[in-house]
């Protein structure tokens, strides 16, 4: 399979992914959704009432939803949601039948969103419902609640575990507590590090 095929089967299958999650995490691929409050205690399914349950023709025909979305301001990854936009909602529309506005954002610099969020989210405002942020940063979005926990969106949905992450990622990016195999949100783009080396020193004798 070529690059350029995988790249458009991935593509296809997050819009899907999102499609399909509605309310809870409507465009995979990013971090993390906001929570109404509350936890889902001990791993149980929501009911089909509860906003973690997936679209489907029956619960979201006829709706319009709206979106915001937080992200790291001069960082291209962050524009995602706002990229695959229009195919998300092309797709929400034809499979389930409800209409998805434009989404719009929020954003900051690296160094300054979690202050920007942090208070937003803490006091329920509606601000937005989907982040684009740094994964150093899912306990202290997931500890007072303020983020759905990934977990409890597939166990109401289980199409939508759909895996695409090596185990490495998985548990580098998007498990909280570290070992817990808890997860939070979909990792978007993993960090690789380098180690370099100073050419002064070495040549300095």
């Amino acid at each position: 399979m070529s690059e350029e095929t995988k790249m458009k089967l991935d593509r296809r299958r997050l819009i899907k992914a999102g499609a399909a999650a509605g309310v809870a995490i409507p465009a995979a691929g990013l971090l993390a959704a906001c929570s109404s409050g509350g936890d889902a205690e001990g791993g149980a399914a929501p009911s089909a009432d509860s906003p973690l349950y997936g679209s489907n023709a029956e619960n979201m025909q006829g709706k319009t939803l709206d979106f915001a979305y937080s992200r790291i301001a001069g960082w291209p990854p962050s524009s995602a949601p706002a990229t695959l936009w229009p195919d998300f909602q092309a797709y929400a529309k034809e499979k389930y039948g409800y209409t998805v506005n434009d989404i719009t954002f929020i954003e900051a610099g690296f160094g300054e969103l979690f202050q920007k969020v942090s208070p937003s989210l803490a006091s329920g405002s509606q601000d937005y419902n989907l982040m684009v942020v740094d994964s150093q940063w899912l306990g202290a979005l997931s500890e007072p609640g303020w983020i759905v926990k990934a977990d409890d969106v597939f166990a109401a949905n289980p199409e939508l575990d759909i895996e695409p992450f090596s185990s490495l990622v998985t548990n580098t990016y998007q498990v909280y507590p570290d070992g817990s195999g808890i997860r939070w949100g979909f990792p978007q783009m993993p960090d690789t590090q380098g180690v370099f080396m100073r050419k002064d020193m070495l040549e300095d004798p």
